[in-house]
C-alpha cells in the first residue's frame, strides 16, 4: 500500500506510524485490498475500528482516503462503557488540534482525515494518539473481565 503513496515524506510518516503499532496489545491491522483498518477488542461489542489508512485522493471504503483516525458509528451509537466513551471523546480532541480535515457527519465515521502535510508534520504525535486511545479501551477491558 506505502508503494501507493506519491512523496517520500508521506511514505516515511505513515511508515513511522505502522511500525509503532505493530505489537500494541490490543490493536488488530486488518488489511484490505487497497488500504487497512486500525482496530480495538472492546467490552460487550467486538472490534472497533480506530483508524484507517487509504491511498491518498482516490475515496475507498465509506469514501475514505489517506489517514482518517476517529471511530465507526453505525448510527445506533457507539456499544462502549463510560470509561470506553470519555477515551474515544478524549482522541477525537487530541485529533482536533493536529491540523486534520473534520470528516462530514456521515452518520456513520467520526474523526479526522489527514493528508499528506499534516500527516508528516504531525506523525509522532498521531501515533501517540492511537497508542493512548488503544490503551484506555484495553484498560476497560481489564476491568470488565
Amino acid at each position: 500500500m506505502l508503494a501507493q503513496v506519491p512523496g517520500e515524506d508521506y511514505r516515511l510518516a505513515l511508515r513511522h506510524i505502522l511500525d509503532s503499532l505493530i505489537g500494541l496489545p490490543g490493536l488488530k491491522i486488518y488489511w484490505g485490498t487497497t488500504g487497512c483498518s486500525l482496530r480495538v477488542a472492546v467490552p460487550g461489542r467486538g472490534l472497533l475500528s480506530v483508524g484507517w489508512i487509504f491511498p491518498p485522493d482516490v475515496p475507498r471504503w465509506m469514501g475514505l482516503t489517506d489517514l482518517t483516525l476517529g471511530w465507526y458509528d453505525d448510527g445506533q451509537g457507539v456499544d462502549v462503557s463510560d470509561a470506553g466513551q470519555a477515551a474515544l471523546n478524549d482522541y477525537f480532541s487530541t485529533l482536533s488540534r493536529l491540523d486534520g480535515e473534520a470528516r462530514p457527519d456521515s452518520g456513520a465515521i467520526r474523526g479526522w482525515t489527514f493528508k499528506s502535510a499534516a500527516t508528516a508534520a504531525h506523525a509522532s504525535k498521531l501515533a501517540e494518539a492511537i497508542h493512548v486511545v488503544v490503551s484506555q479501551l484495553r484498560a476497560d477491558l481489564t476491568q470488565v473481565s
